[in-house]
């Protein structure tokens, strides 16, 4: 794009002075009788390209030229006289503040590769526990239904440790609850996987069509799984979700909801949910 040429700015003006760039990224060069490009295009068309390894930031001048066209101009010159202020989300998730993935049950050697489970501890592994509200503003002990990972033909693997949890089956659509404790405040990042089965046996062993979970932190509503998510049986699919709950830079606890709202529970079992995670969301 170096020398005298008639460079058209985006508000119709242009000028004629000579622009010298540093370098450039060739797109395409398909000579005469090749099969065209992706970046040959038509009035009205429009080709999208990726800048990697460079600091957009740092540009003072960024331009684009097409070297063959049909137009009487000829080729085209186009110019950005600099960088818009595009945000970059440099935040990640830092530092793990709590995890859970339903292995280590006490009540679990006894069953082998599935059972109702006390989700209240685990006694001395580490003190973890899940509780139900009674409505009242206290809890209670509650319990869940754990299923091993390959136990069963066509049963959808965990994906840390062997158990992952059944939000329905028994005793039921589940409604747990959970805490951790946050020390800078602000984002957290919320990571769960989760998805629907169908060992093939009948309705006893399928995910209700119907199967929904929320997602509660804080008694917000973060996010409500549906069975429409997931085309896919027996694949967990993995969800980061970048959590603001309003409390600034103030440290504190949080409560973790896992409420199922499937309308009717009825020989059906609910989504599979396995290792969840909390990290703290660092910018």
């Amino acid at each position: 794009m170096n020398g005298d040429n008639t460079v058209w700015n985006d508000d119709g003006t242009y000028t004629s002075s000579k622009v010298v760039y540093d370098g450039g990224i060739k797109l395409s060069d398909a000579g005469l009788g090749k099969t065209p490009p992706p970046t040959y295009l038509h009035e009205g068309q429009e080709y999208t390209f990726k800048v990697e390894g460079l600091d957009l930031g740092t540009f003072e001048t960024l331009g684009v030229r097409a070297t063959s066209t049909s137009t009487a101009g000829g080729s085209i010159k186009w110019v950005d006289s600099g960088p818009e202020d595009v945000p970059v989300d440099t935040g990640h998730a830092g530092d793990l503040l709590w995890e859970e993935n339903f292995d280590n049950y006490a009540i679990q050697q006894d069953h082998g590769s599935w059972g109702v489970v006390d989700l209240t501890s685990r006694g001395q592994m580490d003190g973890h526990a899940w509780a139900v509200s009674d409505g009242n503003g206290g809890w209670n002990a509650v319990t869940g239904e754990v299923v091993k990972g390959e136990a069963f033909p066509g049963s959808i693997d965990s994906t840390s440790g062997d158990f992952w949890l059944d939000t329905q089956n028994s005793p039921g659509g589940i409604n747990i609850a959970n805490w951790f404790h946050d020390d800078t405040g602000g984002k957290f990042q919320f990571s769960m996987d989760i998805g629907t089965h169908d060992f093939g046996t009948g309705n006893m062993q399928e995910t209700n069509p119907n199967a929904s979970l929320d997602l509660k932190i804080d008694g917000q509503v973060i996010h409500t799984f549906k069975f429409a998510d997931f085309p896919v049986n027996d694949v967990m699919k993995h969800y980061d979700l970048v959590v603001d709950v309003g409390n600034g830079d103030v440290a504190g606890n949080h409560l973790i909801e896992l409420v199922d709202t499937t309308p009717s529970t009825n020989d059906f079992v609910g989504f599979a949910v396995d290792t969840l995670q909390v990290h703290d969301w660092l910018v």
